[in-house]
Formats: C-alpha cells, structure tokens, sequence
C-alpha cells in the first residue's frame, strides 16, 4: 500500500515535471507536441491553438499570451491586481487550478477571486470575480514595451500622433468636459505584434500602454467581466473582436448606403438660423448648382417660441412631431426633400425636459406630453429611493431626465415616438459630462441607437461605446475658428475609430460652422476639406461653396463631392465588408494592412501630416490637409509594397518607396490605385460599372457587395502590363470593354450577382 502510494506520488511527480518542461518548451518557441486543450504542469497551465500559445503561472496569476510575431509577456510583478473601497491596491498571489478553464486567486490585502478563462482560435476572455460584494478596481497586467499600439477610440483620437503609445487612461470613460470624448473604446491593436486586447465596461475604466506595463481594468465594477486578448493576422484579429462585441451585446448594425452619399447638415451653413425656409432655399441652391446631396440634417433642437422670442423656452427632440413656428409645414417640408430624392434626418437626444418642481421648465405646449408619460410608466433614470434624477445637458440648457437605457420597453417606447416626427433617419447628438454628473454609463447610447436602426431608420452615430450602432460614425465637430492643430485630428481621430474596429468614418462638416470673410486662407480650408472628405467614407456639406465666390475653389469643391458620390458603390461595398468581418476595410489604416512594414507603424503624426489609409481594398488616400491647410501644396507619401498608380496622373511608382514632397493640385483627387487594381463606380442613370487598372493589379480577387447584398467577384492575371485584356464572365460569356482615363484603365458593365475574369488578350 505504502509502496503504491509513493509510487502514485512519483508518477504525479514526473507529469508535473514533464508539463513543466512542455510549458516551457511551447513558451520558448519549441513546440514538443500538441496542445488539446489545457496542458497542467507544476507550477503553471499552457493552452495552445495555432494562432497563439497562453500561459497562466500558478504564482501571482502571472498570465502571458504568445503569437506569431510577438508577445504579451509576464508582469515582472503579479497579473493580476485587485481593490476594494479603501484597500490598498495589492497584488495576486497564488492562483489553485480548479479545473475547466477556472482559478481560485488569493491577493495579499486577503482578498479572493474566482477568474475563468474561456479560449478560441484568435481570443482568450478572461473574468474576475470578487468573493465580497461591492465595486472593485481591478487590473490585469503584462510586461510593457507594446509599442507601437493603435485605437481607443475618440481617446486615441487627440493624440500627437496615430500610434498611441505611450499612452495612460486612469479613468477612461465618455465625457466632454474639455476634450470631447464621445466614442469610447478600449481596444488597442498592436499591428507589429500580431496583438490586440480589449477591456469591456460601461464604467471607467484604466489602460496604460507604457514601459513599464500593459494594463487593462476597470475602476468600478462588481466584476472584470470582458477582458479579452486576441492573436493571429490583422484580419483575424478584427474577426475576434467583432465577435467579442457581439458576446457582450454591442453589436454593429448593417449599414444604410444613402449615409455614404454626400449630405447637408443645416447648422454648418445656417448656425441657429435654421428654419424651413432657409434650409429648403439653401437645398435648393446645392440641388441647382449640381451637388449630389443625398441627406439633410435639418437641425438638432426644434423651438415653438418665435425668432422675437430667443430667450422663451426652449424645444427639444423628445417634444416628438411638435415642428413649432419654425417648420410651420413639416408636409411641405418633407415632400420638398422626397422632390429633390433628400432623405430627412432629425438631431436626437433622449433628454426630457424636467418638471418645474424639479428645476426644469418643462411646458406641455412646448414640450408635449412625453415627459409626464415617461415619468408615469417609469421609463427615466431614478436615485436609489426611486425619485427621477435630473441632469444638465448642452441642450436644452435647463434640467432633463434620461431615458433608462437598460430598459427595453423604455428604449422601444422612444423608439416608436420618434417615428412619430417621419423622418428618414437621425443624428443621435447626446452631449453630456458624465463625470460632473456623477453618472458614467457608456453603453447608455447603444441600446438607443441599436432599436431605432432595427426599426429601419438611418442612423448617424457620435456617443456609441465600442460599437457603430447605426451606418456612419461621425468624429465631434472642428471647423476654422478652433486651433490649427485641431484640423490635424480629422485625420488621426478616424484613423483612431478604423482602428479600433470602427472605418465608417464621417468626418464632420465641410467647414464646420458657417464661414464669413473669405479670404485664400479660408477658401483652402474648405477646399482641401472638402477632398479630404471625399476620400472618406462619409461626407457632408454646409457652408456654401458658391459663397467663397472663387470658381476655382468651387469647382474644385463640386469635383470632390461627385467623385465621392460617384463611387459610393465600391465604398459602401467596403462597408458591407467590414461589417460583415470586422476588418476596417472601409478605411485600412497602414500598419493595420501592412504589420510587418516597419515605416507605417510611425508615419502618421502631427508633425509629418503623412495623413494615409486604403479606402477599400483598391485605393491608397494620401489627402493634403493639417494645420498647413491654407498654403500646402505638397507632402511627402509613401506608397508600400506593390505597383501603384496616380488616380489623376496615371505615373506608376513600385513601393515600397516614400515620394519626397509628392505635389498635388487643389483640385486633384489625393488617390493611388493599386492591390486588387479593381474600382466601382455608378453613373447618373445608376449604372454600376468596374474600372481594371491591370498594370498594376496583384491578383488579388476583388469582391463586390452591392446594397442589396448581391456579390460579384473579379479575378485578374495581373499585373497584365500595358497590352490588351479581355473580360469574359466566369460562364465564358464575353464582356465588352471601353479604355477610359486615357487608356490606363478598362471599364465594364457590372452586374451584380456576376463573376468576372479579366487576362490578356484582344479587347473586344
């Protein structure tokens, strides 16, 4: 017996002992054997898939994830940490295996927690527990040196630069007290590592990407409960995360392709003159002088009181179908825009205005009956004795309630009253500062947005947490009478959203507010914005170009506004894309589609304004824009791996190259054409047509996904040289083909739901 016993020991012995040495045979890049599922050695537990190798240290939790091409490695100190109340902060120190993915971890300070790790292909999640109750700052903690890392939303948005290492966010969350900081995401991608990770919470939440640690957590929560960890390629990564929000109920919606036509937003060009007669004046003009709008914002706020009244109270959004005296026919109005194929879009915010006995000046005549029928089915934020709670917003000035977004029948009875203003779609406009009034909520948009989308309305989304819960993400507002340096963020704040998962980017208005005393300073600003915009995927204009009373500078302005709407069909196609993989195919960052290219991973900054992206799969945008909007006429570009062709000069260049101080006219469209070679666009009769560009195409299969979910799929052999091509459907049914852009590109009727094949050969 005694004998059996110790040998049983010695065998248990020598497995520990052997797990022990896989472990770090697998850590150490000696891959002895395959891992199915988790492998339990001594001191610590490896689990391994193909994409990456994790391993959980018994002392301290210390938990490590290795990839492809690089590593998160083991804190110095502990993995995880923990506080509670006033505690101090201290650190795991011993994790007991309890089987299935599970630990027991004790901390120093004596606290205890039951964390779960659950794995897949391309991600870990990780979940912290506390065994006492009550809100806890939790940390997990790797070894620092992550750079270079890109995303975080709007805080990665107000950067130096795009990559934003090092960066430090002790309570990271939504507010727009100095900074606005509406679009909150946590999801920091590190391109050159093959990386990503991603903390989930509706509360503050801690990131720090320095030196001397990587550290996700929450500030104030019951539990850590989303904290994940992805590896493998740029795409799969992005597939993983998109998974992830889809796990904790951030999904994105599916897009509404009129969002990515160019638009008309009534504050840019009117400011708080917005009525029904200047707004449909002001179309009226755009639609004469041959803009191709497809949208209008006709304003945030509606006022019963008169223009000689200002000061009377004020309307809001949740007034619901009241128009008051300044869309005195809101029939008219609408059947105006359905004249001229406008789609009409309301601002939207979920404030009702407060009870007088509650501070605010609320009026049933000026206000309808939404606030009292909220209050009486108990569809607003309550205090802890159930009394509504009052916040201020930026508009109205004077006290509202919130709209409960974690309840439904609130969030669907808001949703069913803003159809009563038969509008086509919103712009979701809350401005808040959350932490002044002590209710910090990330998630409180995205139900909101999520059930006005479901319900088939357009929706433009500014205060989303993780997610796009509408078609189009637009960054908050900039225009010429902020600083120069912020016309540098337009371009590093979208950048920051594809990064973080989210490419379909609106980047404000034309202009911004409405511009007066035009000078070639101010005429270039809106010019080169409005390029800047083209070659994004979404655009919008206000400030009059006509009024600049240049006709080089307007149309240069018309130029750029029907190139954009001309091919929406391959950027929406990009958008269909992205959503559908969570890859930001709409707009590609550089380090994101080219990881092992060491020169992106630095290339986008304030300082060197090399401001560049693929929009789609086919087109590298190198936009000249920046705090030198008024005199730049060149920039440095730098074009990767492969052949690329200027959009507008047709010159070939072979990457991986940088063009010193590459000149580009006002009027040019900032584009290289290369990769899948393949571009869509429609004509005025609504036509679809593929432009080949085979001199510089790489083979790669362009996909096409039109509005209605049709696909098509172009191959080429390319790249096919300057000689003649053939385009033949892939049932051998011949194509006929026009040489366009002198000769430099084929063109073809596409039909959707049809494969095509382009080689060489006789044109036909």
């Amino acid at each position: 017996m005694a004998r059996s016993m110790i040998m049983l020991m010695f065998r248990r012995l020598q497995f520990g002992l052997m797990m022990g040495l896989f472990a770090a045979a697998v850590m150490s890049g000696d891959r002895v054997a395959e891992a199915a599922g988790w492998q339990r050695g001594l001191t610590s537990d490896v689990y391994q898939t193909d994409r990456y190798t994790l391993k959980i240290d018994h002392e301290a939790f210390r938990i490590s994830m290795r990839g492809a091409n690089g590593e998160f490695g083991p804190s110095p100190d502990a993995g995880l940490w923990i506080r509670q109340g006033d505690q101090q902060r201290s650190p795991a120190k011993q994790a007991e295996p309890l089987g299935d993915g599970a630990w027991r971890v004790t901390f120093e300070n004596g606290a205890v927690a039951t964390v779960r790790v659950q794995t897949d292909a391309s991600a870990v999640r990780l979940t912290v527990e506390p065994e006492a109750n009550g809100p806890h700052e939790i940390r997990v903690k790797f070894a620092g040196g992550m750079n270079p890392a890109y995303g975080l939303g709007d805080h990665g948005g107000y950067n130096e630069s795009f990559n934003i290492y090092p960066c430090r966010h002790d309570a990271l969350f939504q507010h727009q007290d100095g900074q606005m900081l509406r679009f909150v995401s946590t999801f920091a991608v590190f391109a050159k590592h093959g990386l990503a990770m991603v903390v989930f919470d509706d509360g503050p939440k801690y990131v720090r990407l320095e030196d001397s640690g990587t550290v996700m957590g929450v500030n104030e929560a019951e539990k850590l409960d989303g904290f994940y960890l992805f590896a493998g390629s740029m795409p799969e990564i992005y597939a993983a995360y998109r998974q992830s929000r889809n796990e904790m109920g951030l999904p994105d919606a599916r897009p509404d392709i009129d969002f990515f036509y160019p638009g008309f937003e009534s504050y840019g060009a009117l400011s708080w003159r917005t009525d029904q007669k200047t707004v449909t004046e002001m179309l009226s003009e755009y639609v004469k002088r041959g803009y191709p709008l497809r949208w209008a914002v006709v304003g945030s706020g509606f006022w019963i009181n008169p223009k000689s009244q200002p000061r009377g109270p004020e309307g809001c959004t949740t007034s619901f179908a009241l128009w008051g005296q300044r869309y005195p026919e809101p029939d008219a109005l609408k059947a105006f825009l359905k004249q001229h194929d406008l789609k009409l879009i309301i601002g939207l915010r979920h404030g009702f205005p407060a009870l007088r006995e509650d501070g605010g000046q609320y009026d049933p005549a000026v206000h309808g009956p939404s606030t009292k029928v909220a209050l009486e089915r108990g569809y607003v934020l309550t205090d802890a004795t159930g009394k509504p709670r009052t916040f201020n917003v930026h508009f109205p000035k004077s006290p509202v309630y919130l709209l409960g977004p974690d309840n439904p029948q609130a969030v669907n009875w808001f949703a069913e009253q803003a159809a009563r203003w038969g509008a086509d779609g919103y712009k979701e406009d809350f401005m808040f500062d959350a932490g002044k009034s002590h209710y910090i909520d990330d998630y409180k948009i995205n139900p909101i947005d999520t059930a006005l989308a479901r319900d088939g309305a357009m929706v433009m989304v500014r205060c989303a947490a993780y997610s796009t819960p509408g078609s189009i993400l637009r960054i908050n507002d900039t225009d010429i009478r902020h600083s120069r340096a912020d016309q540098d963020r337009i371009a590093i704040n979208s950048l920051a959203y594809a990064a973080s998962g989210q490419p379909n980017v609106y980047p404000d208005i034309v202009g911004g507010r409405p511009i007066s005393g035009w000078n070639d300073a101010k005429r270039n600003y809106l010019t080169r914005m409005a390029v800047l915009s083209a070659v994004l995927p979404a655009m919008s204009f206000g400030n009059a170009p006509w009024s600049m009373q240049s006709e080089a500078h307007e149309q240069a302005t018309l130029k750029a506004a029907k190139w954009h709407a001309a091919h929406v069909p391959y950027i929406f196609s990009a958008a269909m894309q992205s959503y559908e993989t969570g890859y930001p195919y709409t707009i590609t960052p550089l380090p994101i589609a080219y990881p092992d290219d060491k020169v992106t991973y630095d290339l986008t900054s304030r300082k060197s304004k090399q401001y560049q992206w693929l929009l789609g799969p086919s087109l590298l945008a190198a936009p000249l824009f920046g705090s030198d909007y008024d005199t730049v006429t060149s920039r440095d570009v730098y074009l990767p791996a492969g052949r690329w062709m200027d959009y507008e000069t047709g010159q070939i260049f072979t990457g991986p190259t940088t063009l010193k101080d590459y000149p580009r006219a006002l009027d040019a469209m900032p584009l290289f054409v290369g990769r899948t070679g393949v571009i869509v666009e429609h004509d005025e009769s609504g036509k679809l047509w593929a432009e080949v560009y085979p001199q510089v195409a790489d083979g790669t299969p362009y996909t096409f996904i039109s509005h209605d979910g049709q696909r098509s799929t172009i191959s080429i052999d390319g790249p096919l040289g300057s000689g003649a091509v053939r385009v033949h459907t892939t049932t051998r049914t011949p194509v006929k083909t026009q040489s366009v852009r002198d000769g430099r590109a084929i063109r073809f009727e596409l039909k959707p739901g049809v494969d095509y094949r382009v080689s060489a050969g006789d044109g036909s």
